[in-house]
């Protein structure tokens, strides 16, 4: 007796529990398996929170001019404190003066250049007198192939296209006996209804083919379309283009071969005007900071840095100075959170080392590929960089410091639902909803809110149920 009170008031227990839920017991038996997922509208923030590095927002970089070259004679020590104008490295251009030297081998380089283009030039004219002889032949081609249009068809493509028409009527007939054959057989029980549909398929292709071989007959005995003759006489406007192109180049050849003559003639007053660039660039053999910062060495590969007898040439960056009164936030994020983040967005940023303390910050850039970077996990290849301004921050802040940020990227008021509860049938948007004890499939509207949620933007009440 106790045991069936026990079992009668479980039963009171999950019927009570299913109508407060909106789970009549109509829809409880058939939906008993499935789960409830009720939904109103309401005011919804989406966040995203990640860890980033203290780094500076303003690096000059110091370089030689291209086509400059030397080695490091002395550089100050790395994560000194420099002042603006202040020597920070010394180069040893003595590459610069063996330069000098190397242009009279360019010189004599050059007299032989002269040579081999003497001997070259002869046969670079004639090519092109035979490509010109090549582009006329071509043109009258052209020509002959639309005095042949008009010319009409030769008798024995009439005679086999009136054969192929004969034998497509012949197939057709016997395609047709042979369906009317299948189908009689088929009324009596002797055949299956796929191989007549078989048969009427090939009556239909020989029938199809009949229509191909009349139209194939009257084009042998038509005249030229107006479309082949315009077709002709675009070919014919080719090919005198090409001959008037093969007469330019080969005109062109002739002129270039004067040109390049003459520019070997000044060649050596080039090489003057590269030794007095050389002079100029000797005077890049001291570098001073181009502003107040903190001296840094690049990792050029490795952990490898710059260091003395180490050269140095043009665009090579070798040494930068730091300013410390600009600070950004660097850090590397998934993809799933970079593809939310968006440019001018304020950050929620907290210092590890003062976590009681709140600062600002504003994204300044989110990179589009992953960040590479040297490491043997493969992860850190998909993290993508993103970058945050920090906006008068009263912490002092020093190069390498971390912090963990948070963003708010999405923030609306409706009625938002998860992704999972979406099915997608004929590229429309479906849900399983509850109405009047039963469930219907219905088709939704929506908007992407975050990678877990998206905004309902036609729901039929502000508040009710759905099911998986």
């Amino acid at each position: 007796m106790i045991n069936n009170q026990k079992f009668f008031f479980l039963l009171f227990l999950l019927i009570t529990t299913l109508y407060s839920a909106g789970c009549n017991e109509n829809v409880a038996a058939s939906l008993q398996n499935n789960i409830c997922y009720h939904f109103k509208t309401t005011e919804k923030r989406s966040v995203v929170k990640f860890r980033g590095y203290v780094d500076s927002g303003n690096a000059k970089e110091i370089s030689i001019k291209p086509e400059n070259w030397g080695r490091i004679a002395w550089l100050i020590d790395e994560g000194q404190l420099v002042a603006s104008g202040q020597l920070v490295v010394k180069i040893s251009m003595d590459e610069n003066e063996k330069a000098l030297e190397s242009f009279l081998w360019q010189l004599k380089s050059t007299k032989y250049d002269l040579d081999i283009h003497n001997v070259k030039s002869p046969g670079i004219i004639q090519e092109k007198q035979l490509q010109l002889n090549k582009k006329q032949r071509e043109l009258k081609e052209k020509q002959q192939q639309k005095s042949w249009l008009f010319a009409g068809k030769k008798s024995d493509e009439k005679w086999r296209a009136e054969t192929d028409l004969k034998i497509a009527e012949i197939e057709s007939e016997a395609a047709s006996l042979n369906f009317e054959l299948h189908r009689k057989v088929l009324e009596k029980g002797f055949d299956s209804p796929f191989s007549l549909r078989k048969q009427e398929i090939e009556k239909k292709a020989k029938i199809a083919g009949v229509e191909f071989a009349k139209r194939k007959l009257e084009s042998v005995n038509s005249p030229p379309f107006p479309e082949e003759i315009i077709k002709s006489d675009y070919k014919i406007q080719v090919a005198s283009g090409e001959v008037w192109m093969a007469a330019n180049q080969l005109e062109s050849a002739s002129v270039s071969n004067y040109i390049t003559q003459k520019g070997f003639q000044y060649s050596f007053d080039e090489q003057n005007f590269r030794y007095n660039k050389k002079s100029v660039l000797l005077n890049e053999r001291e570098c001073f900071a181009p502003a107040a910062g903190i001296v840094v060495y690049p990792k050029l590969w490795g952990n490898k840095k710059i260091s003395p007898g180490q050269e140095v040439w043009g665009g090579f960056v070798f040494l930068k100075v730091v300013a410390t009164d600009s600070f950004i936030l660097d850090c590397a994020v998934d993809e799933s959170v970079s593809s939310l983040i968006k440019v001018g967005k304020t950050a929620r940023v907290v210092f590890d080392t003062r976590q009681t303390e709140t600062s600002r910050a504003t994204v300044s850039f989110v990179g589009k590929s992953p960040k590479m970077t040297f490491s043997n996990s493969k992860s850190d290849l998909k993290k993508f960089p993103v970058q945050l301004k920090i906006e008068n921050s009263q912490i002092p802040l020093l190069i390498g410091m971390k912090a963990s940020i948070e963003i708010e990227v999405a923030s609306a008021t409706g009625v938002f639902i998860p992704r999972d509860l979406i099915e997608t049938v004929d590229e429309k948007s479906m849900v399983k909803f509850v109405s009047g004890g039963s469930v219907a499939s219905l088709s939704i509207d929506t908007e992407s809110f975050d990678s877990d949620f998206v905004r309902w933007l036609n729901p039929p009440v502000s508040e009710g149920e759905l099911r998986y």
